[in-house]
């Protein structure tokens, strides 16, 4: 039977695939195709087409798969029918097929199980509106099916699972009675079925797939081509509420669409020109025509209509069509199961499909927990502040009272014996310093903490540290004035243990004990202990593979999938002065402090169900920094300036803990090793590794005024890489930040702080304020931030840079936002670009978000990184009446900063030799230009930039991401249109992050996060 055997090459799988229709270049034309009645070959199309010929108007010729009609929809349904089963059939995942026998007509048909079989019903009818010939595929309400043996009945809907392993799905969803699956009837009925009935007369039916070919090959015909648009717009999965109001974007010059199909479509501009001249001929009687007679239930038939319009219109708008858009009603309600646009209900009687699968659970659903863990962690402090208290060997307050009774009693004796009052000058006071610290602490973490990568975590944390040195207190200043200084020396040591956070609420169910992190460090360690006193994995007895994998899942329950072992060892020298001035409550005071750290630190993190990354760190950073505070009961200016310079040394180690996939013996002897001596050699022996080597230089200067927040950052970083093969590559990263926001949170803690030590005297802690965290990571904050940044390769036997790039990036981040904002934010990067990156459709139904990003980057390649080197002032071009170019303007005009800074650039020794940077005093020359370039972004409209450098050179792309609210995606990032198209090869993000992304490494660890201070 021809059908047949077309129907299996036709089956794919349920997985996504893309089609990529290049928007600037021309494929081969089709090979059926007619003009004025006549077919054509690929050959004379292209002829035709250099005449001026629009070959996206030509149709192709009728066939058994198409006719230039449009399609009418009979009913394809029956309500009841009795079939007896004959046996299954090769399937796809996802679809559960087997033949059956009516017995009253002596026929024998294809019955299909599928969780997403009203997609099937959908995608045919909208194929036959646009003239493609499908088989009969008749929905069956209620089939009634009856096996000649229990046998059989239990291969397919009982412990034989033939259902189960076919469709992902129970095999309840489809029985009409629980009851049938385990009792002796041979006679069971199930809901929700498509029945086919083969005919000699089919062809292959593509509302199920294309041919694919043994071995693939690009399909040459427009009709089968052009699928991949109706294949896309169609391409609904089981649930409506993830059904996007858009489909496809433009992504590298090229379109992309998403569809379920397996094969190589090869489709062209014209040919989806072509297809979709047909689509937009469907009004929207055709639409709710194709809905209804795929037979949803009418809450969910009503919504998908809705969608499915919405998504033609966004494929109008995409391929820029002079067609009109039809009104949609993303709003749209119906009784209590469709309320604004979203299905409330997730189970419907009598159907197989979940079409709503329930909003997951975002971690700041019970926000008020998070408030619960702030207030628990405060206690927390507040008992450590007084345990430590009495760990302290000495009171600086003691000898400064020791010091005023000496000068009281020296002056009362001169009194007494001259009847003079006796002046002091200036004097001072020295207190030793020891100091031991017990460390405990529970917190839930937002953003990148101890050089993890989670955005919300809890970290539980458990040390000690001892501090000795000296304390100088100065005394008889003027009036008013207080100052001190302290230099010590600490050691510290911690061990962490974080784990990503999935509801705040359950945060509250970890134990206690947790907190004592040694202990789930000694849990691990006792269970790789057991480990490694088996015998090598691939020598063991069955019995024994079945304790080792016993092992193994105790391991898991120490550390799983995304939670980190840290532990931490510091040597931290410091000396500190500091002065203040106070009139009643206001006080004015600066300080001074020089430090140096030394770390080693080990990072155990469950990267994956397989995969354990060690990460075992060291290094040493010298900070200088400067502080200026105004307060008035509260702070109320806050000024603070760092330099921070040093080098790190990172080896990471990739383990697969998968029993069936390595020695796992080998490996559990390593991490065991490596947790009872602190040694890598057996690491070294079970696995490659990666190392990396930087110096750096980090300086930063934060401004805070109440609650406005302004901070820049500056990080330069010099990175030798080695991989497994002992090849080395060095790269350089250079980065300047601005960060301009509103940060709520450490405001309101303050005032809180006031209160609570006006009312509670006793109270010898503090709230922390989280005074220097990005404000869009604060509770109701929000932030923007400009930065640039350079990369580039250094090849180890010369000191020139290749590969240049830049990336200029805007990022606004905040709390928490609706939809309106969203789009206020998206219309700015419209006004930036002169481009809509993100169409209306595209964030339609998203709700709002929580901890969002929207983020646009600008990436500039070699051409365009030279043209920005080669710039000179005249050739800036800023727009705005308050902000121009001064070269002989009146003084009422203000000149651009940024204009200021290129001035400043051009100052910087800069050596060219060949057309190539040297890194010698070229590094100093392009950090300047990240600041210049951070602040001409700020200045200057994006496209003006582009301009610049060529569009040529330019590859723009953005995304908006964070937790859903109400949705049942949690944190699925939005991916927007671009523009420009990508060049430098390998190295199309940049060398530093194509490096990061291939070795998958935390960029925490990879930039040294735990050391340094970074955006």
């Amino acid at each position: 039977m021809r059908v047949l055997l077309l129907t299996l090459f036709a089956l794919t799988s349920l997985y996504a695939y893309e089609v990529s229709i290049p928007l600037k270049e021309m494929k081969l034309p089709a090979q059926d195709l007619n003009f004025n009645g006549r077919s054509i070959s690929p050959e004379e199309v292209l002829k035709l087409h250099e005449r001026g010929v629009n070959i996206a108007l030509m149709n192709p010729h009728e066939s058994e798969i198409w006719s230039d009609e449009k399609g009418s929809l009979a009913p394809e349904v029956e309500n009841e029918m009795d079939l007896d089963f004959t046996g299954t059939m090769l399937s796809y995942t996802g679809l559960m097929r087997f033949n059956a026998l009516k017995r009253d007509e002596n026929s024998y048909h294809i019955v299909l199980m599928h969780r997403e079989l009203h997609t099937i019903l959908l995608r045919k009818n909208l194929l036959k509106k646009l003239g493609y010939k499908i088989p009969e595929i008749k929905y069956v309400k209620k089939l009634n099916l009856t096996f000649s043996s229990l046998e059989e009945k239990n291969n397919l809907i009982g412990d034989g699972k033939a259902i189960v392993n076919n469709t992902y799905g129970a095999s309840s969803r489809w029985l009409v009675n629980d009851d049938d699956k385990d009792n002796d009837k041979l006679t069971v009925s199930l809901y929700d079925v498509a029945v086919m009935t083969p005919s000699q007369r089919d062809h292959y039916n593509v509302a199920l797939g294309v041919p694919v070919g043994n071995p693939p090959r690009p399909l040459e015909d427009r009709v089968l081509r052009a699928l991949a648009v109706p294949y896309a717009l169609a391409d609904l999965k089981e649930s409506v509420n993830k059904f996007k109001w858009s489909v496809g974007r433009i992504d590298n010059e090229h379109i992309t669409l998403e569809h379920f199909a397996y094969g190589l479509l090869n489709t062209g501009l014209e040919d989806a020109y072509w297809i979709l001249n047909r689509l937009a001929k469907l009004d929207r009687y055709d639409f709710v025509d194709i809905v209804k007679k795929s037979y949803f239930p009418e809450s969910v038939e009503k919504l998908i209509v809705e969608k499915l319009i919405a998504r033609r219109n966004s494929l109008i708008t995409l391929f820029e069509l002079d067609h009109d858009k039809l009104d949609v009603n993303a709003e749209i309600s119906h009784g209590e199961e469709l309320v604004k646009g979203k299905l409330t209900r997730e189970t419907w009687e009598g159907y197989a499909t979940r079409f709503s699968h329930g909003d997951t659970e975002s971690p700041f659903k019970d926000f008020e927990y998070f408030i619960f863990n702030k207030l628990q962690k405060t206690g927390i402090d507040e008992l450590m502040l007084r345990v430590n208290a009495e760990l302290s060997a000495f009171n600086p307050t003691d000898q400064k009272i020791a010091f005023h009774q000496d000068q009281f009693e020296k002056g009362l004796n001169h009194f007494i014996e001259t009847g003079e009052l006796l002046e002091f000058g200036v004097g001072y006071w020295t207190s030793p310093v020891l100091d031991g610290t017990l460390i405990l602490s529970r917190d839930i973490v937002v953003g990148n903490y101890f050089g993890t990568d989670n955005l919300v975590q809890m970290a539980d944390t458990f040390g000690y540290a001892a501090t000795a040195g000296v304390h100088i207190g100065f005394e008889n200043v003027p009036t008013l004035v207080n100052v001190h200084s302290k230099a010590t020396g600490s050691f510290i040591r911690t061990f962490s243990h974080l784990r990503p956070v999935q509801s705040l609420k359950k945060t509250f169910e970890e134990p206690y004990r947790n907190m004592i992190v040694p202990l789930i460090k000694k849990d691990l360690k006792e269970s790789l202990d057991k480990l490694a006193s088996m015998p090598a994995y691939e020598d063991q007895e069955e019995d024994q593979r079945d304790v080792t994998k016993e092992i193994v899942r105790s391991v898991n329950e120490s550390l799983s999938v995304g939670e980190s072992l840290i532990i931490t060892d510091k040597i931290v020298p410091s000396v500190s002065a500091g002065a203040g001035v106070y009139f009643g409550e206001t006080g004015v005071s600066f300080g001074l402090n020089a430090k140096k750290d030394f770390v080693r630190r080990m990072q155990i993190y469950r990267k994956s169900s397989d995969i354990v990354q060690v990460y075992v760190d060291k290094g040493k950073a010298f900070e200088l920094s400067f502080l200026l505070n105004v307060s008035y009961h509260i702070p109320i200016l806050n000024v603070n300036a760092k330099r921070r310079k040093g080098e790190y040394e990172t080896n990471l180690y990739n383990l697969n803990i998968n029993p069936e996939q390595g020695d796992i013996v080998a490996v559990g002897r390593s991490l065991h090793d490596l947790l009872e001596n602190n040694s890598t050699e057996l690491l070294d022996e079970v696995t490659d590794h990666y190392e990396f080597k930087a110096s750096f230089l980090d300086k930063s200067f934060r401004f805070r005024f109440l609650f406005l927040y302004d901070k820049s950052i500056s990080n330069s970083t010099d990175l030798l890489f080695k991989d497994h093969r002992d090849r080395e590559y060095r790269f350089l990263d250079l980065k300047f930040s601005k960060i301009t926001g509103f940060n709520y949170q450490a405001f309101v803690t303050d005032l809180l702080n006031f209160y609570i030590k006006k009312h509670f005297e006793d109270f010898e802690g503090a709230l922390n304020n989280n005074a220097d965290k990005n404000p869009g990571q604060t509770i109701h904050g929000s932030s923007k931030t400009k930065m640039a940044s350079f990369e580039g390769r250094v090849p180890m036997d010369h000191n020139v840079i290749e590969h240049p790039f830049v990336r200029l990036t805007t990022r606004y981040q905040g709390w928490s936002t609706g939809v309106r904002r969203i789009k206020r934010k998206t219309n700015e990067i419209k006004r930036d670009f002169r481009r809509e990156l993100f169409s209306d459709e595209m964030i339609e139904g998203l709700g709002g978000l929580q901890l969002y990003e929207i983020t646009s980057h600008m990436n500039i390649y070699e051409e365009g990184v030279k043209k920005l080197i080669s710039l000179k002032e005249n050739d800036l071009k800023v727009i705005g009446s308050d902000c121009r170019q001064s070269s002989g303007n009146d003084d009422n005009q203000q000149e651009c900063k940024s204009i200021v800074q290129f001035r400043k650039c051009n100052q910087v020794a800069r050596v060219k030799r060949d057309g190539k940077w040297m890194i010698v005093k070229g590094e100093k020359y392009l950090q300047c230009m990240m600041k210049f370039l951070t602040m001409y972004n700020e200045d200057t409209p994006a496209h003006k930039i582009i301009e610049l450098v060529g569009s040529e050179n330019v590859f723009v792309h953005a995304t908006i991401n964070g937790f859903r609210k109400n949705s049942e995606i949690l944190n699925e990032p939005i991916r927007s249109h671009t523009i420009g198209n990508i060049h430098g090869g390998r190295y199309w993000n940049g060398p530093v992050s194509t490096l990061l992304e291939k070795i998958g490494m935390q960029s925490g660890e990879f930039y040294g996060s735990w050391l340094r201070e970074l955006q």
